[in-house]
């Protein structure tokens, strides 16, 4: 799933390119500003599974 997302971007900086005429630099800053949104994004998601999951744990044990 991160492959397919990493791709779309990629795929979509082109596009931003020619379109905003954005700098390579800006281009890097879009693709980094994407990967760190969507690393924390699911590691957000993650951790709160974990966390609603602990009290279950909990009352079993």
């Amino acid at each position: 799933m991160v492959t397919l997302d990493n791709l779309v971007v990629t795929t979509a900086v082109l596009v931003i390119r020619t379109h905003l005429h954005a700098s390579l630099s800006s281009l890097e800053w879009t693709v980094n500003a994407y990967s760190i949104t969507f690393a924390v994004l699911l590691t957000g998601a993650a951790l709160g599974d974990w966390l609603r999951m602990l009290p279950a744990g909990r009352a079993c044990g």
